[in-house]
């Protein structure tokens, strides 16, 4: 499958610039989905204007995307958009899902990287912050094997559900549609125009599908059965986020997502009464 998803590549970059292939070559296999862009760019989701700035501000914690590759800076969009909103964001190492009490104070999740290794017990945490109502964002990549694809599947399927990667879908799945409320609330966002390379995925009743691509699915929100909160979101494409400073509809995405995120929230951490394991570490 790598094999011939590089000679896929190999058709590309010749009929791209040199400069492209030459930046394409300097992100070899360490990249997410295959490299097509000359530049990396920088956070510039600061530069975005929210509909609105929150008189609300939550806590988000973005669990860090850089240690893989300095390029991929997703976690700095997110942190970038989280603030100009008006929330709290706080960019924190991996080891942060060793223990859910690192999670304390957190008012919504956001795993950034799609390529970094999420071991069982990391996915545990994730999987009890939901548990106890918290929402959170996954970031998945191309390859359907990577552990972050597939901690998106198993905690589906633990909490109630059923998810099922169907596979890799390679080149540019542009224009990618997007459906339900993460299309127009607050910001009007029929279609991302960027999206290279991803792994499709459908869900049962439970899985509501909101990026699709000729009839296949690459974004994802899983509603807990029986829980009001405890929302889970997930992209197979992580180069749409890195990519959101030259996209603007990219950055207008991620506010509506963060939007959604923020609406399921009921009461911010620091006012919670709430019991059961919220309490352990909310």
């Amino acid at each position: 499958m790598l094999q011939a998803k590089r000679r896929i590549l190999i058709v590309v970059l010749t009929l791209a610039t040199i400069s492209l292939c030459l930046a394409g070559s300097a992100l070899a296999d360490k990249s997410a989905s295959p490299p097509q862009s000359a530049s990396v760019p920088t956070a510039g989701a600061g530069q975005w204007i929210p509909v609105f700035v929150t008189d609300d501000p939550l806590n988000i914690t973005i669990v860090e995307s850089q240690s893989e590759m300095a390029g991929h800076d997703m976690d700095l969009h997110w942190e970038a958009l989280a603030n100009a909103i008006g929330h709290n964001a706080t960019i924190v190492e991996q080891t942060a899902l060793d223990d859910i009490a690192n999670l304390a104070g957190t008012d919504l999740l956001i795993v950034a990287s799609g390529v970094i290794g999420l071991p069982a017990n990391r996915i545990d945490t994730i999987m009890l912050f939901v548990q106890g109502g918290g929402p959170t964002y996954m970031q998945g990549e191309y390859i359907c094997t990577y552990s972050s694809n597939m901690a998106y599947e198993q905690i589906v399927d633990t909490l109630g559900g059923s998810y099922t990667r169907t596979g890799t879908v390679a080149g540019t799945l542009a224009p990618m549609n997007v459906l339900g409320q993460l299309s127009f609330h607050p910001n009007s966002v029929p279609t991302l125009e960027y999206f290279w390379y991803g792994c499709a995925g459908e869900g049962d009743a439970t899985v509501e599908h909101f990026l699709e691509f000729e009839g296949q699915y690459f974004g994802h929100i899983f509603h807990p059965p029986n829980m009001i909160h405890g929302k889970v979101l997930f992209t197979s494409d992580q180069d749409w986020v890195r990519q959101s400073d030259i996209n603007p509809e990219a950055v207008a995405l991620m506010e509506n997502i963060l939007t959604f995120m923020a609406e399921t929230v009921v009461t911010p951490v620091e006012n919670s009464t709430w019991s059961g394991v919220k309490a352990d570490y909310r």
